[in-house]
């Protein structure tokens, strides 16, 4: 059984989730907003993304899945539970 006393951390600042996992920066809603790599589920900043985007390809950094087809990084969806947890 789980200790009562201890405290789960659900917040994405104490996990760790607030951060662009390649620039290391916090997302943000401007240059840095978070979103998903579609295919993998992955979340970078607009900013990484848009240096991975190469010949309509974006390859992840963290599993190197390649999607492909990709007019825009602004085109890619949000990641709206991080966005959510920025704007609040």
């Amino acid at each position: 059984m789980a200790d009562p006393k201890k405290k789960i951390c659900s917040d994405y600042e104490s996990r760790g989730l607030d951060n662009c996992h390649f620039c290391g920066l916090k997302y943000n809603v401007g240059a840095r907003i978070p979103r998903i790599i579609v295919g993998c589920g992955h979340t970078f900043c607009t900013f990484c993304l848009s240096y991975f985007l190469r010949n309509n390809k974006i390859k992840c950094p963290l599993c190197r899945k390649m999607l492909k087809a990709v007019e825009s990084v602004d085109k890619l969806p949000l990641n709206f539970n991080i966005l959510y947890e920025i704007v609040t």
